[in-house]
């Protein structure tokens, strides 16, 4: 994400620094991304239970995407969550190039 343009400046979260509560308990998002039109959570997580839509992996999604409505009320920009597996991560990609590799829900 350094080397895209379109990232005007992301960071990867600090652990109790930022957290979405839900019912498995608070957790911290792994990166936040920032456009000139947007900000994008992405969450990596493991690919299995990704993909077996495993409860815990899920509920946390599911908590995140309320908080980013919650967020866009009262934001200037958009908020949008993305569930990255973690075998299609790369640091090579650009932001467009790991939103397009994110588990659709």
């Amino acid at each position: 994400l350094n080397s895209d343009k379109t990232v005007k400046r992301w960071l990867r979260v600090p652990e109790g620094q930022f957290s979405i509560a839900g019912a498995y308990g608070n957790y911290s998002p792994d990166f936040i991304a920032e456009t000139d039109s947007a900000c994008h959570i992405i969450e990596v997580k493991d690919a299995s239970k990704v993909r077996k839509k495993g409860p815990e992996v899920m509920e946390k999604a599911k908590r995140a995407k309320e908080w980013c409505v919650e967020a866009t009320k009262t934001s200037k920009k958009p908020w949008s969550y993305h569930l990255l597996p973690h075998d299609k991560a790369s640091a090579s990609d650009n932001l467009d190039g790991l939103l397009a590799k994110c588990f659709p829900f």
